[in-house]
């Protein structure tokens, strides 16, 4: 797959750009970015679900998608691809079950390239190993987006990083790409740091000369025609000179290459204290709850109650 010069906005809001990306059988990529960054959309315009604005997008081979993207198409098919990856499908409903089934049906497809969106989702233990295993045995190219820091530390070969817009490209694992990124946000740091105190520094040398400039004094009214004359000279050339000081300051500020402030995420912060107070002992009552999937009873008869606090 290659992709060039990709771009895609919603309304006003430009989502991300992406100049080029090369995948090739054996990548492992593991697209990493902050919740709404554009991770899924990504695989959406990939899989032909959505169009970009702008771009190009070439494939070669056959895709196949796990997660929001896939859907079991031959339910005996998957059952039995399910089985032979080492999936014991016990039913399709449940939410573990339905993933298992997304999985199976992507195997099942023997893809050049499979898209991943959270494929550990309501996996127990046992199955997310299995799926690791899968993964690492696969021979096509793999793009895995997933919270599971585990399973893309063990996984992917590559990090396709999404921040702020932009997309970079890392040839490594997901570890050396942790440490990658906090030597570079260092660096950056100290970039703008220094960029801040020059700059802050020639516009204090600029302000201090013009001060100056504008304090030397005009020649006493009693002062004799000479001495005046001398003294304006001598006024004249220090303010000549400091403004010429005041001027080579604020010339040395233009051509100063800026240094942007680096991009930090805002958390999603707010006050659980602001809530209106729950004056009931009890939160939560059940008595005689019962559910089942088809055939297969996961809760029988359950009664429990959560108390408040």
């Amino acid at each position: 797959m290659e992709i060039s010069r990709l771009e895609k906005s919603y309304g006003a809001r430009r989502l991300f750009s992406l100049e080029r990306l090369a995948v090739y059988p054996g990548d492992k990529i593991a697209l990493v970015g902050a919740n709404g960054a554009g991770k899924p959309t990504l695989l959406r315009l990939i899989a032909g679900e959505e169009q970009p604005d702008a771009g190009r997008i070439s494939l070669c081979g056959h895709l196949a998608a796990i997660g929001q993207l896939g859907e079991p198409q031959d339910a005996e098919r998957d059952a039995k691809t399910a089985a032979r990856l080492g999936f014991a499908l016990e039913g399709t409903h449940s939410g573990g079950e339905r993933t298992k089934a997304l999985i199976a049906a992507a195997f099942a497809q023997q893809p050049d390239l499979l898209l991943a969106d959270e494929p550990t989702t309501n996996l127990d233990i046992s199955s997310i190993e299995q799926l690791e295993r899968m993964l690492k045995a696969f021979r096509g190219a793999l793009l895995l987006v997933s919270h599971d820091q585990h399973l893309l530390a063990n996984v992917c070969n590559k990090v396709l990083s999404l921040e702020n817009g932009v997309f970079t490209l890392y040839a490594c694992g997901y570890h050396d790409y942790l440490e990658q990124r906090e030597r570079e946000k260092a660096a950056h740091q100290a970039r703008y740091d220094a960029y801040i105190a020059e700059r802050e520094r020639l516009a204090r040398v600029a302000a201090e000369k013009a001060r100056q400039s504008a304090s030397v004094k005009r020649a006493p009214r009693r002062m004799g025609n000479s001495e005046a004359r001398l003294h304006k000279m001598g006024g004249q050339r220090q303010k000549a000179k400091l403004d010429r000081a005041a001027k080579a300051a604020r010339s040395r500020l233009e051509p100063l290459e800026k240094v942007e402030k680096p991009w930090r995420h805002k958390p999603i912060a707010f006050d659980i204290h602001a809530a209106g107070m729950l004056h009931s002992p009890v939160l939560v009552r059940a008595d005689g709850l019962t559910k089942a999937y088809g055939d297969r009873v996961v809760l029988a008869s359950c009664r429990f109650v959560i108390p408040n606090g």
